[in-house]
């Protein structure tokens, strides 16, 4: 339930197997996990306040207010611990193949007080994978940051054969 004058970010993903087929879903309503980056980069963009912020690498960089974003992407990871609110990476970062383990997302328009990001991983790996944990991430001044970082699917994950997917879809509500 949300409040009035609330932003809630909520997580779906979908696992399909190489045929199409649906094999599980995992949703976080309204409790997903907006890290310590999101709300600096509200802070360095919203607020123009400089911030330092820790990049994916663990790196602190001092970054300007209203800094251009370059680039977002969804980036899952293989590892199945939940996240905590001082995570800066994504958890055992899967190698990417094709779309194995990053996909540019759709940023839709905002329909009223909503907006979504939505992406679908492929795994092109050759192998079997486990996709255990996603999230959103931006590149600021060539450095790149982890914003929402979610667990799929409990502590196993989704097991994804080859040429099966994963699709996501980030809700972003403001009340």
């Amino acid at each position: 339930m949300s409040k009035s004058g609330t932003m809630s970010i909520s997580m779906r993903a979908e696992a399909k197997d190489s045929e199409g087929r649906l094999i599980g879903v995992h949703e976080h309503p309204l409790d997903d996990m907006a890290i310590r980056a999101f709300a600096w980069t509200i802070q360095l963009n919203l607020l123009k306040t400089n911030e330092t912020i820790t990049d994916v690498t663990g790196t602190a960089n001092a970054e300007t207010a209203n800094s251009a974003i370059t680039t977002i992407n969804l980036h899952a990871g293989s590892g199945v611990t939940a996240p905590a609110f001082t995570d800066y990476q994504i958890q055992s970062p899967l190698t990417n193949t094709g779309t194995t383990a990053y996909v540019t997302p759709a940023v839709n328009a905002i329909s009223g007080s909503v907006f979504t990001v939505t992406g679908t991983f492929t795994n092109t790996s050759g192998g079997t994978l486990t996709y255990g944990n996603v999230g959103i991430e931006i590149t600021l001044n060539s450095h790149t940051y982890l914003l929402t970082h979610d667990q799929i699917n409990g502590a196993t994950g989704f097991i994804i054969s080859v040429n099966g997917t994963v699709g996501i879809t980030y809700t972003i509500a403001f009340s």
